[in-house]
């Protein structure tokens, strides 16, 4: 049947033999019929035949464990990592105060849910007819901040030789292109210094470009454009603009 330990107590079945089990299964060989009560033998195969063992014990006999860390069991596990503050149904409170979205915008369909944050510097231009040869500009200056679809930003430049160029004045460089509808044309906030013009000025960024027209209002209201006979060769410009991309 099998050999007896010292103690006479268990021994291990020969296969196939009374009592025996399948293999990698717990048995102590023996069953009611021997006349003892087997309520009190392993439970085969299942960890709750062994002792009460910490994480550590357990991962000393996993032989093909990679981690360095431990396995900790618990209804409610305490998570170390980045803190969001705390989250509430209303609002998510950071505690850093810092949000980053991806350099690549991944837009969403949905009009509520935000998607993107952009800031950063761009270079004005000023450009008569799409030309500006010969033009010498002392400083250029502008920045801008893009929160979803809108942008707000600023420009300033000054001139120490206006150039050669002629025809229609546009501030050229706007850092991203407006939407293309005529709902997305928008107004400028100008501002010149040394420049020559009747009544008042005015600009507007029109739909799908990414250019400011500058257009001069007579105190009848009679429209021109600027051009180069509006610059001189010390002109300043000083703007500001907010637009939607679409």
């Amino acid at each position: 049947m099998g050999a007896y330990t010292p103690n006479n107590i268990f021994y291990k079945p020969a296969i196939g033999a009374s009592g025996a089990v399948e293999k990698g299964k717990f048995d102590d060989g023996l069953d009611v019929a021997d006349g003892l009560i087997e309520g009190n033998k392993p439970a085969n195969n299942k960890l709750s035949a062994f002792a009460p063992t910490t994480s550590a014990e357990l991962a000393g006999v996993i032989s093909d464990e990679t981690g360095s860390g431990k396995a900790v069991f618990s209804d409610n596990p305490v998570l170390v990592g980045p803190s969001l503050g705390e989250a509430s149904a209303e609002k998510i409170d950071l505690t850093e105060g810092q949000l980053k979205f991806p350099a690549v915008v991944n837009p969403s369909a949905d009009p509520n849910t935000q998607d993107d944050y952009e800031r950063g510097e761009w270079t004005a231009e000023l450009k008569f007819a799409g030309g500006n040869t010969d033009m010498v500009m002392t400083r250029s200056l502008g920045s801008y901040v893009k929160v979803g679809k809108i942008v707000t930003l600023t420009g300033y430049f000054t001139l120490s030789a206006k150039g050669t160029s002629t025809g229609k004045a546009t501030l050229e460089g706007i850092p991203f292109v407006a939407g293309p509808d005529d709902k997305h044309i928008s107004t400028a906030n100008l501002w010149f210094a040394f420049t020559n013009y009747e009544g008042t000025y005015q600009g507007y960024i029109m739909k799908n470009t990414i250019q400011i027209l500058i257009s001069n209002i007579t105190e009848l209201g009679v429209k021109s454009d600027f051009t180069n006979e509006n610059f001189n060769n010390n002109s300043i410009i000083i703007f500001s603009l907010t637009y939607n991309t679409g």
